[in-house]
């Protein structure tokens, strides 16, 4: 497998972000009723040793969090969650607070894919847990906190 090789199922992910279009690409699909974002390690993603960079794994936490949280804002009224298989529209909100566990590493070509869950969605804060996966070893997990501007 190519270091640009994407799997089945994942879209090019629907940002707005300057940032996240320069440390990207980022893909998602809906796994679950819950956008699951995945990114093909690079070398600008990673450290001089080769492995992922703790920064880059906070940027794909606070991308898979967000999105998430606007997944769970749109369910909430009643939209169609379907069309956003690669990610929800410009939602309003900014990172409050991001907690971020490392437990593993991964390297340049491996395929990482992250998943979150709202616990808690509010009408100005969110609460979200997340954790990414390379393969199907969990290398690290977040909590976060969204303020939500309506």
């Amino acid at each position: 497998m190519s270091q640009h090789d994407v799997p089945a199922g994942f879209l090019p992910l629907n940002s707005s972000s300057p940032f996240n279009n320069l440390v990207g690409p980022y893909y998602a699909c809906l796994l679950n009723e819950q956008i699951c974002v995945g990114i093909r390690l690079d070398e600008k993603h990673c450290n001089t040793s080769g492995r992922l960079h703790g920064a880059m794994v906070a940027a794909i936490f606070d991308a898979v969090l967000g999105h998430n949280v606007g997944l769970e804002l749109a369910k909430n009224n009643g939209e169609d969650i379907t069309q956003y298989a690669a990610g929800v529209p410009n939602t309003p909100l900014v990172t409050a607070t991001l907690t971020t566990d490392y437990m593993g590493t991964a390297s340049i070509g491996d395929w990482l894919t992250a998943t979150a869950t709202v616990q808690r969605p509010g009408k100005s804060l969110a609460y979200v847990n997340a954790e990414l996966f390379n393969a199907d070893t969990r290398i690290a997990k977040a909590t976060g906190i969204y303020r939500v501007f309506t």
